[in-house]
């Protein structure tokens, strides 16, 4: 049986109902910002795993 959890009251926490709520077409203003921010997570991620 899974227990819901019930989240801290007045603080505006809710769980994410959808992964379209986490979606921002316009975070990365071109494809390069995009392509040097995920180079920068592989190599930091590459990094912690060594």
């Amino acid at each position: 049986m899974c227990r819901q959890r019930s989240w801290p009251a007045g603080r505006g926490v809710r769980p994410v109902a959808s992964v379209d709520d986490l979606a921002r077409p316009d975070l990365f203003e071109s494809d390069e910002e995009l392509d040097d921010f995920l180079a920068d997570l592989y190599a930091s991620r590459r990094a912690s795993a060594a």
